[in-house]
């Protein structure tokens, strides 16, 4: 087991009364006392009791089934202190009344007071220049570092989730950043125009850099007093962003102090690699920043170019409008229109060549996999710091893996299908190699991983295929598998207990072969299955060697965690593999197998059961056996049929004669000198 396994295998919760939940022991947590204003969509907030401090005010956030925390994130945060942010105090799954099922809790210090911003169409005083930059950037820039240093992002920066704390409130945390995927619940203002153009399930974790821009904005709306785009839709927020930029559109005509305009310019300048960094703002809060923010990258054409009746100046924009039209668009990149508009209206040589050149290849290839391709490139290099689109898919490279655990549970099978596309056609590695070659080298652990996830779609059997890739993509996601039941399944740890608990309550399982169970055991194990694999994968789910094969998984499991025994889950599996023994010839061996079962089944040992039917010396054995009984029966079958031909009847007649007549001759010698004799 992994460090960072043995870290989030927080204690499971159990239940004392009905309104009564611990948590590792210490915490109890009150389902009769939610907290509204405390809550976030998918992750409402309830007040806990530390039976150790009672005068601790603490809450938990309740995350509802569909909602996967991070995980990863606070593994990193439970012992970074220092931290100016809600550092969770502990976590782990509990049976949840409420929910009737079991749902992931985590455990905060409650802040001393409101959010400084209680909803972005609230209007505040305008907060003091000097009470910003040392109550807020300072604090907040000393985190981001923290975080930076254990390449973890906050991604949930906004006015509505800073709290003030201490006495004075003078002092001020950044809120929870764990109970939710990255960026759920942050409006668009908050987020870059990449991530703005990114449907919010493939927003992913992000860098820095987002932190930073959604620092900006806060730090804007601090200072204000309001957000000043607060009426607009998201859309016509994404087209002012592009259009005259980040700073611009966000502060809507408003007027920032002196002091602050500099820096929130620098953090919300929309090209990543001149947006201002952490040591940037920290050089400037110092008085040492020795550069000013430049102006952005002018995505603007010379001509407009117009798709479906709208005319586009901003290749950006257009980039976008391809994407959410996809087939119309390859249709009008082929057209002699699109052909003059690139020539005379876009001023890059090196994207006219590039562009000429893609639509020349693609003219072989009349059908919707070349369509989507030409039209997903031409995208890239329109927006070049913009998401992954493909078809209908929209997603930042790291967000795909939070995209495909949102469509399965959603049981979208038509995104589903795309992200399976995406890695099986290699097109998502042909995306990242394109996107490396044009210099963001920080895209080759994703273009590696997703060259690794195409040899697990090339098979098909269970442990493999788009569950090997969703739990490969989130390592922290529990077990999407419905045979869990109400159980919440986040670690390998908690795997075969809640397998136990609903053989215990069903007296069986639904079905032994899951494919979500074995591709949550194949991403958290790794190597050393691969015999069980195969097993899964050349064999139907029916046949005995199948069942060998999970069994094999579980007992993989049970090593990891030795002290765990399943008493209901093994019992069950003796029975149901008990036709497996009918692979062993010898009676014998199968009456010593049988009697090896009965013992295991009550033992709770799952790796006794498995080595009992996977034992290869006993198979060789009995093959050996089975081998030396077959031949010594052909020749005793043979030596029937010689003993029994009119050949051999024959020969023995005449041998029999001879036999007789020797014997006859004999006598008569005997006889006749005997006579003489007397």
């Amino acid at each position: 087991m992994s460090d960072l396994e043995a870290g989030v295998a927080a204690g499971p919760g159990g239940m004392l009364g009905d309104n009564e939940i611990i948590l590792a022991e210490r915490y109890r947590l009150l389902p009769d006392a939610p907290i509204p204003e405390l809550g976030l969509p998918g992750a409402k907030a309830y007040v806990v009791r530390d039976l150790k401090n009672p005068n601790e005010m603490l809450f938990a956030r309740i995350c509802e089934p569909s909602t996967f925390p991070r995980v990863e994130a606070m593994v990193q945060l439970k012992n970074l202190r220092e931290a100016n942010t809600l550092i969770p105090e502990d976590w782990g799954p509990v049976y949840w009344p409420p929910l009737g099922r079991s749902g992931f809790s985590i455990v905060f210090r409650r802040p001393d007071g409101g959010p400084l911003m209680p909803s972005l169409t609230s209007k505040i005083p305008k907060m003091d220049t000097d009470r910003i930059i040392q109550s807020l950037l300072v604090p907040a820039l000393k985190t981001l570092v923290l975080f930076e240093r254990r390449k973890i992002t906050h991604r949930a920066i906004r006015p509505d989730n800073i709290f003030p704390t201490g006495k004075d409130g003078k002092t001020i945390v950044l809120g929870d950043c764990v109970s939710v995927p990255p960026a759920v619940g942050q409006s668009a203002v908050f987020e870059t125009i990449e991530s703005s153009m990114t449907p919010v399930a493939g927003r992913g974790t992000g860098s820095v850099l987002d932190d930073i821009y959604a620092l900006g904005a806060t730090l804007m709306f601090l200072a204000v007093g309001h957000c000043p785009v607060a009426g607009k839709t998201e859309k016509e927020i994404l087209k002012g962003k592009v259009e005259q930029g980040s700073f611009l559109t966000l502060l809507n005509g408003e007027t920032l102090p002196g002091g602050l305009r500099e820096p929130i310019r620098g953090m919300l300048n929309d090209d990543p690699l001149d947006r201002w960094s952490l040591e940037d703002l920290i050089q400037w809060t110092n008085g040492t920043l020795r550069r000013s923010a430049r102006a952005v990258r002018d995505f603007k054409t010379d001509r407009p170019f117009r798709f479906l009746d709208v005319e586009y100046r901003n290749t950006r924009l257009l980039a976008a409008a391809f994407a959410a039209n996809w087939r119309a668009a390859a249709k009008a990149m082929r057209t002699k229109t699109f052909d003059n508009w690139i020539q005379r209206g876009v001023s890059d040589p090196a994207l006219v060549e590039r562009l000429t050149e893609a639509i020349q290849l693609a003219a072989a290839g009349d059908n919707d996999v070349t369509d989507a391709k030409l039209v997903s490139m031409a995208c890239s290099w329109f927006d070049p710091d913009g998401p992954l689109r493909y078809r209908e898919f929209v997603a930042t490279p790291d967000g795909i893996g939070h995209a495909l655990a949102t469509a399965v549970e959603e049981q979208d099978k038509a995104t589903i299908g795309l992200i399976n596309e995406l890695v099986q056609k290699k097109f998502a590695v042909e995306w990242f190699e394109q996107k490396i070659m044009s210099g963001r080298l920080d895209l080759s652990l994703e273009s590696k991983l997703f060259k690794r996830l195409q040899q697990f779609l090339r098979h098909a059997g269970p442990g493999y295929g788009i569950e090997r890739v969703l739990y490969e993509l989130n390592p922290f996601l529990p077990c999407r598998s419905p045979m869990l039941g109400s159980a919440y399944v986040y670690s390998l740890r908690d795997l075969l207990p809640a397998l136990d608990a609903v053989v215990a309550e069903r007296g069986k399982l639904p079905s032994l072969i899951d494919r979500h169970v074995a591709g949550f055991i194949a991403s958290r194990i790794g190597a050393g299955i691969e015999s069980q694999l195969s097993a899964l994968e050349h064999t139907t789910g029916a046949s005995a060697s199948a069942k060998i094969g999970m069994c094999g998984l579980l007992a993989k499991v049970q090593y990891e965690f030795q002290n765990q025994r399943v008493p209901h889950l093994t019992g069950w599996l003796a029975r149901e593999l008990d036709p497996a023994i009918d692979r062993f010839q010898s009676r014998s061996m199968r009456k010593k197998i049988r009697d090896k079962l009965d013992e295991v089944a009550v033992s709770g040992n799952l790796i006794e059961l498995y080595q009992a039917l996977a034992n290869k010396n006993a198979l060789k054995k009995d093959d050996r056996e089975q081998g030396l009984a077959k031949r010594e029966y052909s020749e005793a079958l043979r030596e029937i049929k010689r003993l029994e031909s009119s050949e051999f009847q024959l020969e023995a007649k005449k041998t029999g004669w001879r036999i007789a007549a020797g014997i006859s001759i004999g006598i008569g010698v005997v006889t006749t000198v005997g006579v003489f004799t007397w």
